[in-house]
């Protein structure tokens, strides 16, 4: 199979667990992005529709727990130290993404949109920095990196060694091993550095 997939410009690959499966059908089957920023009558097209989506605020209170429905459903609840308060009515859910079991209202963390809509905002291709001296890639040294202090990884907080490949963010700077690199851009989606930035403006 991996030959006749080789011979007629296919791919062949072998679902490892249920989760891999899943990330490969994903990869067959990419939403579309909007191109239209809205449509009219004339122009045939349909209008954009927004949804409507709540980010709620963490509570974390060991000495007054809060009483909220469990996964089974509003009838079913339960005591927990840690909840999610709803922004439009402020009542408490347990695990997000669910629906407000009040007003209705979707709840989904800011990690939760990004997996969902990644495909349309992707993370920008890290600038090689520093190459690997086996390779035969030509990169400039890091002028601010002395080759004999290893620099700090900013995903993983590793030390990055002078004969370490050494990766930057063209956004905003921050310096990543190749092992953050790959997970930011298959798994995680969003660059930490940027996000820091985001939530200090």
């Amino acid at each position: 199979l991996s030959r006749l997939a080789q011979s007629t410009g296919g791919t062949y690959t072998v679902a490892m667990s249920e989760r891999h499966l899943k990330e490969l059908l994903e990869d067959w089957a990419p939403p579309p992005p909007s191109t239209t920023p809205g449509g009219t009558k004339d122009s045939g097209s349909p209008p954009a529709s927004l949804v409507r989506m709540g980010f709620p605020a963490v509570i974390e209170d060991k000495a007054n727990p809060a009483l909220v429905p469990s996964s089974g459903g509003i009838d079913e609840q339960e005591v927990s130290e840690r909840s999610f308060a709803c922004p439009r009515c402020k009542s408490r859910s347990k695990e997000l993404p669910c629906a407000c079991h009040v007003c209705g209202l979707p709840l989904v963390s800011s990690s939760h949109l990004a997996r969902s809509y990644h495909h349309l905002f992707p993370v920008p291709l890290f600038k090689e920095i520093r190459s690997n001296p086996k390779t035969k890639t030509k990169t400039k040294p890091l002028a601010t990196a002395s080759t004999a202090e290893p620099v700090i990884c900013y995903g993983c907080s590793q030390g990055i060694g002078p004969r370490d490949v050494l990766l930057s963010c063209p956004e905003c700077a921050s310096l990543y091993c190749i092992d953050c690199d790959i997970f930011i851009h298959e798994h995680l989606h969003n660059c930490p550095g940027c996000e820091n930035q985001d939530q200090r403006h």
